[in-house]
């Protein structure tokens, strides 16, 4: 249900070539190769350290990659000489000489996509279309190009189901689910994932607009919850950390302490302090007061798959990165409320 649905909306066939580079071992990227098998598409398979020099030899009218990855070109595009952020058309013509010359449109999911990075594709007349899934359900929501609202991850498929528990949590059903329990996994596992009637439960908290477009606004993990007990949803104020050049990365911490800190991934050798404090100063007054941000760590060394301090798909690993900080994070409490 989901190849054809996907196929309904894009109407993929002879002369696409759909790209695809990350582990084999996620489903959205077996998906494509499924796909291809089905309706008679091209589907290209590379690695990370290959992505590009891919895209220049066989020009794929799709790229399905992680935010990290579009990121990762915007940095490039934007750190070559005489780029002019004004001049749209030539931004258009950069991206397309980089990706091969023949997008179509880009698809990115399984981690949140920036405003900033969303605009810069979108901006210039490159699609980069965002979509949501997980491997226990297989796609549930994409953004096309007859239906797209940027900042939401798009309309439901036709085969699928959401409904919020009272957290919010989205729970996911499907005419033809993907599965409905682990054939092996730890003790309670099933359970935490499964309901009883095999529908899904996300952990993502999300909701549906007026119009039926989907918005996730983040993991249930990453509400923190702050010693005066008010409840913090961290995402949105990481997206506004990261909009300072300096800031490669962020996670923030705070469960159980009297404020927030943010551990700082650093996007360049020399990172200018004063301007990040006078950044989150700027955060932290329009913010509530739970939500300002009073401690700032940042890290020896950007986070990155190589350290284990990124997954595969490139989101942060938030308690590795709050163990290996354990100290600087406790300094920044102790000057506040030292004793």
């Amino acid at each position: 249900d989901s190849l054809s649905s996907v196929e309904k909306l894009f109407g993929h066939g002879d002369g696409d070539n759909i790209l695809v580079f990350l582990r084999l071992a996620l489903l959205q990227q077996r998906y494509w190769i499924y796909s291809a098998l089905a309706y008679g598409h091209d589907v290209t398979v590379t690695t990370m350290d290959d992505v590009l020099p891919a895209a220049q030899a066989v020009g794929p009218t799709v790229i399905m990659g992680v935010p990290g990855f579009f990121d990762g070109v915007k940095a490039q595009i934007e750190n070559a000489a005489g780029y002019d952020p004004q001049d749209i058309a030539a931004r258009h013509a950069i991206i397309q000489r980089r990706l091969g010359g023949r997008i179509r449109y880009l698809w990115t999911g399984s981690a949140p996509a920036s405003r900033a990075l969303l605009d810069f594709y979108n901006g210039c007349g490159v699609a980069l279309f965002e979509g949501y899934g997980l491997n226990e359900t297989c796609i549930v929501a994409k953004n096309c190009p007859s239906a797209f609202r940027i900042g939401s991850v798009g309309k439901l498929l036709p085969n699928k189901t959401v409904d919020f528990d009272a957290d919010g949590i989205l729970i996911v059903g499907s005419d033809h689910p993907v599965n409905t329990h682990y054939s092996w996994c730890a003790p309670g596992d099933n359970e935490k994932m499964f309901l009883p009637d095999g529908r899904v439960k996300t952990h993502d908290i999300g909701y549906f607009d007026d119009d039926g477009y989907l918005y996730i606004l983040g993991r249930a993990d990453d509400i923190i919850t702050l010693s005066s007990g008010r409840n913090v949803l961290v995402r949105p104020l990481e997206e506004r950390l990261r909009e300072h050049p300096d800031v490669h990365e962020c996670v923030l911490y705070g469960t159980g302490r009297p404020f927030l800190t943010a551990i700082v991934s650093p996007a360049t050798p020399a990172v200018n302090e004063t301007g990040l404090k006078r950044h989150l100063d700027e955060i932290n007054r329009t913010a509530l007061p739970e939500q300002q941000i009073r401690g700032l760590v940042v890290a020896t060394e950007p986070f990155s798959i190589e350290n284990e301090l990124l997954t595969s798909q490139f989101k942060p690993k938030r308690r590795e990165i709050h163990r290996l900080y354990a100290t600087e994070i406790d300094s920044r409490y102790q000057r506040e409320h030292p004793g």
